[in-house]
């Protein structure tokens, strides 16, 4: 017969030193992922999607993070995070983390350690969610730094209400003075209370990035979002206005399935793009210069 398991899992933010790669180079879009040992996870992060292992034997998996291509905020997946019950029986949280998320079935426990080597100290962490919460729950984005193991700065934010279409997000970073991190850390969790946690509670996230505070790539990132694309609704043409002081940049238009229709290149500060090619509908026009990009819908009528 097999086991039920009943438990709330309690998470440590744990000292540990950094273990994965650099990701948060310009945007992360969740646009790679490698599979696991339950489902799949994105590229760099870890997610409660285990094999529940209680004294040495398997008695099935928990999956709390899919990839979702229904509805991206950008042009391939977002990732789908949702508190799901195991075997039956307790409701964990969805969580999502650059960080190590190690889970002790058979303790009952967990902790999340390691994180990003990171030693810059930006202003803000962006991005785009949806969440669907289950009851009264709320979902938490929390970023935090760390030196030599010990945090120093960092923030968080409480999403406790409805959002079915994409909404930005925004979180202010606060730091103690004079000190440069080492390691840095991001948590996505779809529901922060303690006890008695609710199914279902889903947050979806997407595009995600950090700028301001002297944060070099990422002033290379404001700059790239400050293309124009115009105009919209288009019909025969659309013209790309880069900011002057981007040289060289690629502009790529995708079908909503991810196909590539239109590739160009240019020096131009001004540039024009045919698309009277194009069936009526939703495409996506991409912007690339220096692995950075920005991506719009467009709309062809």
């Amino acid at each position: 017969m097999r086991a039920i398991l009943f438990f709330s899992l309690f998470l440590i933010l744990n000292q540990a030193s950094a273990q994965n790669q650099p990701i948060i180079n310009g945007i992360e879009t969740f646009g790679n992922w490698n599979t696991c040992a339950a489902g799949e996870i994105p590229q760099y992060w870890d997610g409660f999607n285990r094999q529940v292992i209680i004294n040495g034997m398997n008695h099935g998996e928990v999956i709390c993070v899919k990839k979702d291509s229904a509805d991206p905020k950008d042009i391939d997946y977002s990732v789908r995070i949702t508190s799901e019950s195991v075997l039956g029986g307790s409701v964990v949280a969805g969580m999502l983390t650059t960080g190590n998320l190690n889970i002790n079935f058979t303790n009952q426990d967990g902790t999340i350690d390691g994180g990003i080597p990171y030693t810059q100290k930006p202003a803000i962490l962006k991005g785009w969610y949806k969440y669907t919460p289950s009851g009264t729950d709320t979902a938490q984005i929390s970023v935090w730094f760390k030196k030599n193991g010990e945090n120093f700065g960092g923030g968080k934010l409480n999403l406790n209400s409805q959002k079915q279409v994409w909404t930005l997000f925004e979180i202010s970073l606060n730091y103690q003075p004079n000190i440069t991190p080492d390691t840095m850390n991001i948590l996505f969790y779809s529901s922060i209370m303690k006890n008695n946690l609710p199914i279902g509670s889903c947050l979806e996230i997407d595009h995600i990035w950090f700028e301001g505070g002297g944060l070099g790539v990422n002033n290379k990132q404001n700059l790239i979002n400050r293309t124009k694309i115009f105009p919209n609704p288009a019909s025969s043409y659309i013209y790309i206005e880069a900011p002057k002081n981007m040289k060289n940049y690629t502009v790529s238009i995708y079908n909503t399935s991810g196909q590539r229709i239109i590739t160009i290149s240019s020096k131009s500060n001004v540039s024009k793009v045919s698309t009277n090619k194009l069936s009526r509908g939703v495409y996506f026009v991409e912007v690339c210069s220096n692995k950075l990009r920005k991506i719009s819908k467009l709309l062809i009528r």
